[in-house]
């Protein structure tokens, strides 16, 4: 079954994750997108924390669940580690 995994992760390291992705030989393919986060993270800047939101890229790729695992460890290893993502069961997709 596919699901989408979500991650949102600093600017910092876009480029080495994008590259991780495109080498992953199972990702047909992926979005990203730039997104602002709110909340009360103690990894903001003085800036972020007056404003309430911080800048961060957003990835969405569509894999089977059986991949999710093999993936999220390479992204650990090659990019950074304890990276957060969230899973989707998707239900269907299709084309119109």
């Amino acid at each position: 079954m596919n699901s989408l995994l979500v991650f949102e992760i600093a600017s910092s390291i876009e480029e080495d994750f994008i590259d991780c992705l495109l080498e992953f030989p199972l990702i047909e393919s992926f979005s990203s997108f730039e997104i602002r986060r709110h909340g009360n993270h103690e990894s903001l800047s003085t800036i972020e924390k007056v404003t309430g939101r911080s800048k961060a890229i957003r990835f969405e790729v569509l894999i089977d669940q059986e991949q999710i695992d093999q993936l999220v460890t390479r992204l650990n290893q090659a990019v950074a580690p304890n990276i957060r993502f969230n899973i989707i069961p998707l239900i269907g997709s299709g084309t119109t």
